[in-house]
């Protein structure tokens, strides 16, 4: 993704349920975007975590990431099966760190976890 032209005042980053259908949560990110009257400057990204996995069974193919849906799961932040040391929060980190402003604008403090990272950390601290 090369953003370097666009103006971007919001990133709306949708990461699918334990129904795995990203296809309908990116539908209603966009629609969620449209009733914000924010459809020029937002980008809207949807996120589909695969799992070769029996309880899930997606193919994967390579370079695509494979992540476990049950137990120690993406949605815990596990590792990738494939790749042992990426996890699903780096995933989704590198989707923050590749759409922000490469100098870090004010809109870096809308892109950070609180829930997965310190207290006062970003994402674009780790650039």
């Amino acid at each position: 993704m090369r953003f370097s032209t666009l103006i971007l005042a919001m990133l709306l980053v949708m990461v699918h349920g334990k129904n795995r259908d990203a296809d309908h949560y990116y539908s209603t990110a966009m629609a969620a975007a449209f009733l914000a009257h924010a459809m020029a400057d937002t980008v809207v990204v949807a996120t589909f975590m695969t799992s070769s996995h029996p309880a899930c069974g997606d193919p994967v193919t390579p370079p695509q990431l494979d992540f476990s849906c049950v137990g120690d799961s993406w949605r815990a932040g596990a590792a990738a099966v494939n790749e042992p040391h990426l996890t699903s929060f780096d995933f989704v980190e590198a989707i923050l760190r590749k759409t922000a402003p490469a100098a870090c604008s004010p809109i870096c403090a809308a892109l950070w976890w609180p829930a997965i990272r310190p207290a006062g950390s970003s994402p674009c601290a780790m650039r």
